[in-house]
C-alpha cells in the first residue's frame, strides 16, 4: 500500500528535499538531516516544523525497499510541477518573435502563421491575439 504524503511548503525546498534524499540514501543520520533541514529553511525564511520532519522520517523507515522515499518523490515532483508557473502567451518572447517575423517577412503566410500559433495549445486563443495581428496585418 503507498503511504500517504503530505506535501508542504517547507518540503517543497529543494535543498531541504536533498537532504531528505540522502538521509533515505543512508548518506546522513537522521539528526543531521533535521539539523541541516532547519538550517535552510531558516535561510529560506520558511518555518521548520519538526513534526512534519518526523512524519517524513517515518514513512521512508516504515517503508523499506526505496518505497517511502520513492512515494515522496512522486509527489514532490507532481506538486514541483504545479508550482511552474507558465508565461501568458501574450507575455511569451517566443511568441511575440513569431508575430514579428509574420509581419515582417512575406513567406510566412497568414495561415501557416496561424498554424503557428495553434501549436501553443491551449495557451493560444484567438481573441486574445485579434487586436495584435489586425494591427500587423494592416501594416503588411
Amino acid at each position: 500500500m503507498e503511504p500517504k504524503v503530505e506535501i508542504t511548503p517547507a518540503l517543497l525546498n529543494d535543498k531541504a528535499f536533498t537532504f531528505l534524499e540522502r538521509f533515505a540514501c543512508n548518506d546522513v543520520t537522521d539528526t543531521s538531516l533535521l539539523f541541516n533541514v532547519e538550517i535552510e529553511l531558516a535561510v529560506a525564511g520558511i518555518t521548520f516544523k519538526l513534526e512534519e520532519w518526523i512524519d517524513l522520517i517515518d514513512i521512508i523507515i516504515l517503508n523499506l525497499k526505496g518505497i517511502g522515499i520513492n512515494a515522496i518523490k512522486a509527489v514532490w515532483e507532481l506538486t514541483q510541477a504545479k508550482v511552474v508557473s507558465v508565461v501568458p502567451l501574450l507575455e511569451d518572447a517566443a511568441t511575440w518573435q513569431l508575430v514579428l517575423h509574420w509581419a515582417t517577412d512575406d513567406s510566412l503566410s497568414f495561415a501557416n502563421f496561424l498554424t503557428e500559433m495553434e501549436k501553443f495549445g491551449n495557451r493560444y486563443q484567438f481573441d486574445e491575439w485579434k487586436c495584435q495581428v489586425w494591427a500587423y496585418s494592416n501594416q503588411r
